[in-house]
């Protein structure tokens, strides 16, 4: 038995979700709020590759808790045929962890009353009364505080440390240092249930707003990731598909059909978003090609944005050319050019070759070799809209 966990899209975990929480409702009505936000973490555990339970970790406040930075556990579940066998501790222990990683900090739920003794057990304190929740049922808030101290990661995937020491670290006199073009710093960042550079931001709203009056929601997907949250991504389909049976070169081609090394991509500079339009019904998978083209639920989106996405400063990043190499057409990326830009070229002249081979954090990295990271930041990263290379 091979158990695993894995940071997933949230239309990874509907299925179970829409299964055992709502009793088959349909799929809209499967949605939390918060579920699209930048912060959230949706997380799937699976037993041999099958998804056996689930659960979600938002930036979410109680008004009942007198704490700061709290985060809140939703949508915990596993599949009937597969409870009683430890998997919702082992989601349990995930999720603080990823909140320990942040504290202080706080972490609360609304717990099942049939779940309470469970809940104490992992050192959770009840808050206030029972209450009833509509069509689910009893339930009382439980909590738990965490305080900075050495924790075990009792996950399956490392947290991030340093990507290079940092006495080697140096930082851009202008607008941007090292640590944040590589996802590692703390730049300050805008939006609401997103996170955008000011520049970026502004023009955004406005370009937003500009939408709303021809009938277009634009909403944001994703925007700024971390390297933690990169990593995250990145290891968990390194194990994922090694332990599938395939080789670490090929678990790492087949990764960079869609997702970046961590520390190269450009969601760590805070000037890239991925799109949907909240007007339209969610598809089974967001972000797919052929949602955006022909009668696809966001081709209005896409048609809207090829006609007026740069009178906002915002580019499209990976273009439909078949000549093109790298990643695959996007067509819900966009970027900010007058940020982006600059930032690229300070980005070029870092040792990137250097930077990820020190990096003991990513999985596989030790078959990252020169010949193969020349190729990747050549197609990956630089085969891109040309406007974005002026």
């Amino acid at each position: 038995m091979k158990i695993h966990i894995e940071e997933v899209n949230v239309e990874e975990i509907l299925p179970v979700r829409q299964t055992v929480l709502r009793n088959g409702k349909p799929r809209e009505e499967c949605f939390f709020e918060g579920d699209l936000a930048e912060e959230t973490i949706h997380l799937a555990l699976y037993n041999n590759e099958e998804l056996v339970a689930i659960a979600s970790v938002l930036k979410d406040a109680s008004e009942k808790i007198a704490t700061n930075n709290q985060y809140r556990l939703r949508g915990m579940a596993v599949v009937p045929n597969q409870q009683s066998k430890g998997y919702g501790r082992h989601l349990l222990l995930y999720a603080e962890d990823l909140i320990q990683q942040k504290a202080p900090a706080t972490l609360w739920f609304n717990a099942r009353t049939t779940a309470i003794e469970f809940y104490q057990k992992n050192n959770f304190q009840v808050l206030g009364k029972e209450f009833d929740i509509p069509n689910v049922g009893p339930h009382f808030l439980m909590f738990k505080i965490m305080n900075r101290r050495n924790f075990i990661n009792l996950s399956l995937l490392t947290s991030a440390a340093s990507l290079i020491p940092l006495q080697s670290l140096f930082f851009f006199t202008e607008e941007i240092s090292t640590q944040e073009l590589l996802g590692k710093g703390s730049p300050e960042l805008f939006g609401n249930g997103y996170k955008l550079r000011k520049a970026a931001y502004e023009d955004f709203i406005k370009m937003q707003q500009a939408a709303q009056t021809d009938g277009i929601a634009i909403q944001i997907v994703s925007s700024y990731r971390s390297f933690d949250h990169q990593q995250r991504i990145w290891n968990g389909k390194y194990k994922r598909y090694t332990e599938r049976g395939l080789t670490p070169t090929q678990a790492i081609h087949k990764i960079i059909d869609y997702s970046t090394i961590p520390g190269t991509s450009r969601h760590h500079w805070g000037t890239d978003i991925d799109i949907i339009d909240a007007n339209q019904p969610a598809p089974s998978s967001l972000l797919q090609p052929k949602n955006y083209y022909e009668n696809g639920v966001y081709a209005p989106l896409k048609k809207w944005m090829d006609q007026n996405a740069e009178k906002f400063n915002f580019q499209l990043v990976y273009t439909k050319n078949e000549d093109r190499k790298g990643f695959k057409h996007e067509p819900w990326h966009f970027s900010y050019a007058p940020l982006s830009i600059p930032y690229l070229k300070k980005y070029q002249k870092l040792k990137v070759k250097e930077l990820l081979q020190s990096s003991n954090q990513i999985l596989g990295n030790e078959n990252f070799s020169e010949k193969f990271i020349q190729k990747y930041i050549s197609e990956n990263v630089l085969e891109i809209n040309p406007t974005l290379l002026a």
